[in-house]
């Protein structure tokens, strides 16, 4: 077992690590079971840092790893935030498509609900549609249903809102 004294030093090499790209230092450093979500004096985790000096591998190796990608650092910003505000919109762009691959908690729980709420829609539209077929109403509400439940399963127009995440 390591020593509170020990594991800060680990840490510290595996933000020293992100932040001059040694890629393989911080691998090891990970392999020794340094803390990926350590933070230095202003709250800044390894892909802070990598993010900031634009540091491509470390990034992906944190981000494979499973680095927080939604830690916040003093000034409240995640990394995506932190390499926006240094100018650095290409990472930025990484991560947010590394984001957008990851469903949160909350954001799995929403889904879910959604999902459930479409099936109870499309339940009452059935009902709706047993009416008559004269019924225009009816054949309205169905077809709007169909039509939110084929964006939702496709991703929902031009990548909007109805799929995707669009982080």
């Amino acid at each position: 077992m390591r020593s509170e004294e020990e594991q800060a030093e680990l840490n510290e090499k595996l933000l020293d690590a992100a932040e001059n790209g040694h890629t393989e230092v911080a691998k090891a450093l990970l392999a020794a079971k340094a803390d990926i979500n350590a933070r230095n004096e202003d709250g800044e985790t390894p892909l802070h840092v990598a993010a900031y000096k634009g540091h491509t591998d470390v990034i992906n190796l944190l981000n494979k790893a499973g680095a927080d990608l939604r830690a916040e650092n003093a000034e409240k910003l995640t990394p995506q935030g932190w390499a926006c505000k240094h100018n650095n919109y290409y990472i930025a762009s990484l991560l947010s498509e590394a984001k957008s691959k990851e469903l949160s908690e909350g954001d799995a729980k929403i889904l879910q609900a959604l999902q459930s709420a479409g099936k109870k829609r499309k339940g009452f539209a059935e009902e709706e549609s047993e009416k008559g077929p004269d019924d225009q109403k009816s054949k309205t509400h169905t077809a709007f249903v169909n039509k939110v439940e084929r964006e939702g399963a496709a991703g929902g127009p031009a990548g909007g809102p109805a799929g995707g995440r669009g982080i």
